[in-house]
C-alpha cells in the first residue's frame, strides 16, 4: 500500500470513530474536551489495528503512538475536570455561609435571610463586642463571657490547661478549648461543636452552655434568634436546631487523632483514629490543611507536616474526599525532674514545675535529634512535649541536655 493510502486509512479510521462516538459528548466545555481526546484515541487504535492487519508497519506505529498519546491527553483532562468539581463543591459551601479562617468556620453571612443571630436571655438580647454569634455546621457558638455573663454565672479561663470554667449555683461546667467532650459537675458530656477561638475570642457552643447552667433554649428560625430563660418562662419543647444546608449537605465530619499520613499513595490518604476504629481518608490537591497550637490561630500546611498524634477534625464530601482538615496540638516546654512508669504501662515525665505530662503508648522520644526511649530522658533535660488536645497525652517528646545545670 502506497503512503499516500497509508495516511487516507488512517485518517479515515480516525473520523469514523469521531463521528461513531460524538454523540456521548456532554454539554460542558471540559467533558467535550474530555470526549474528543477518547474519540481520537480510538480512531488511532482503529488505524494501528488496520495498518497491522495489512502488515504494515508505518500505520501501525503511529497508530499505536496516537492511542497512547491521546489516552494520556484524556486522562489529564479527567483529573482536572475531577479537581474542578471539587473545587467548585467547595466554592458552593462557602459562599452560602462559611469559609475557612485560620483553621475554623467563620460566620461571613447570615445563615437565613439578611438578618444576623441574635440571643436573647430572659428577653433582653445580649450585646456582643467585636466577633458575633455564629452558626458552624449547625451549632451557634457565641464570645465566651457575653452568655456566661448574662446568665449570672461566674466564668474564668484555666490558661495553662486550655480550658474555661463556669459556675452557676451548684452547676460547675469544664469547657476544653479544641475538645469534643465536656464536663458537667465532674461528669462528661459530648459536644456537638468544640469551643474554640476565633481572631482573638473565645467561642463556646451556646446550647450546651446554657443547659448546663439550668437554662431552657428555644431557636427561633423565622427571626434568627436564640432565645435563654433562666426562670423556666421559656417552655422546653422540642428545639429546633438552625440548619446549615452548606455545610451538612452530603458531608460528614470525623474528629479523631491522626494515626497516620501516606504522601506517596494516588489518592494520598490519612488515616484518623475515631471512636475507637481506624478511618481512611482520602485527600486530593484541592483538600485544604491547616495546622496549629490548639488554642492560637491555624495556617495552612502541607499534608506531610500533618504528625501522628494531632488532634484532627475532618470534613469529607459525598464521594468521601476530605474538604478540609484541621488539626492541632499543645506544647508543654520545661526540664526534666524524673521520669517514670505508671500502673497502666504509660510513661510519665515530671517537670521541675511540677508539672506531670503522661505519654501516649506509641509517643515518639527523641534525645540529641536521635529516636531513643524514656530511659534515656534525663533528669534536668530540656524537652519539648507535644500532647493531644483530646486527651492531653504527650505523643512527641524531644530533648535535649541541659549544660547549664552541669556547670559548677
Amino acid at each position: 500500500m502506497k503512503r499516500t493510502q497509508r495516511l487516507t486509512a488512517t485518517a479515515l479510521a480516525t473520523c469514523f470513530a469521531t463521528a461513531t462516538l460524538s454523540p456521548i459528548a456532554m454539554a460542558s466545555d471540559a467533558q467535550k474536551q474530555k470526549n474528543d481526546w477518547r474519540n481520537i484515541g480510538a480512531g488511532a487504535a482503529a488505524a494501528a489495528l488496520l495498518g497491522l492487519k495489512n502488515h504494515d508497519a508505518l500505520v501501525t506505529v503511529i497508530g499505536a503512538a496516537g492511542a497512547a498519546y491521546a489516552g494520556k491527553k484524556y486522562e489529564d483532562e479527567r483529573k482536572a475536570q475531577a479537581a474542578e468539581a471539587a473545587r467548585q463543591a467547595r466554592y458552593h459551601r462557602t459562599t452560602n455561609g462559611t469559609n475557612y479562617t485560620n483553621g475554623y468556620h467563620r460566620y461571613v453571612a447570615p445563615v437565613h435571610g439578611s438578618n444576623p443571630i441574635r440571643v436573647d436571655v430572659n428577653g433582653n438580647p445580649v450585646a456582643f463586642n467585636g466577633v458575633q454569634p455564629m452558626a458552624v455546621n449547625g451549632t451557634v457558638l457565641v464570645p465566651l463571657r457575653g452568655v456566661f455573663e448574662s446568665l449570672g454565672a461566674t466564668v474564668d479561663y484555666d490558661a495553662s490547661n486550655r480550658t474555661v470554667i463556669g459556675s452557676r449555683g451548684s452547676r460547675y461546667v469544664r469547657l476544653p478549648l479544641s475538645s469534643n467532650t465536656a464536663t458537667i459537675n465532674g461528669n462528661p458530656v459530648p459536644l456537638s461543636e468544640p469551643a474554640r477561638v476565633v481572631n482573638g475570642t473565645t467561642l463556646v457552643p451556646l446550647r450546651f452552655v446554657a443547659e448546663a447552667l439550668g437554662s431552657n433554649v428555644q431557636w427561633l428560625q423565622a427571626s434568627n434568634t436564640v432565645e435563654i430563660s433562666s426562670n423556666g418562662s421559656v417552655a422546653s419543647a422540642p428545639v429546633d436546631q438552625p440548619p446549615i444546608n452548606s455545610v451538612n449537605n452530603g458531608s460528614e465530619r470525623i474528629s479523631g487523632t491522626v494515626a497516620s499520613v501516606s504522601t506517596d499513595t494516588d489518592p494520598m490518604q490519612v488515616v484518623v483514629r475515631s471512636n475507637g476504629q481506624n478511618r481512611v481518608v482520602s485527600l486530593t490537591n484541592n483538600t485544604i490543611v491547616l495546622r496549629g497550637v490548639s488554642g492560637q490561630s491555624a495556617t495552612q500546611v502541607g499534608l506531610g507536616q500533618l504528625n501522628p498524634g494531632d488532634s484532627v477534625t475532618v470534613t469529607e464530601n459525598a464521594n468521601g474526599v476530605a474538604n478540609n482538615i484541621v488539626a492541632s496540638y499543645g506544647v508543654i516546654h520545661g526540664s526534666v525532674a524524673s521520669v517514670g512508669t505508671l500502673g497502666n504501662g504509660r510513661g510519665i515525665i515530671v517537670l521541675n514545675s511540677g508539672r506531670t505530662v503522661e505519654l501516649a503508648p506509641n509517643a515518639v522520644i527523641r534525645r540529641d535529634g536521635r529516636v531513643t526511649s524514656m530511659s534515656q530522658v534525663r533528669s534536668q533535660d530540656i524537652v519539648v512535649i507535644r500532647t493531644n488536645p483530646s486527651d492531653q497525652l504527650g505523643y512527641n517528646v524531644i530533648a535535649r541536655p541541659n549544660l547549664n545545670a552541669h556547670r559548677r
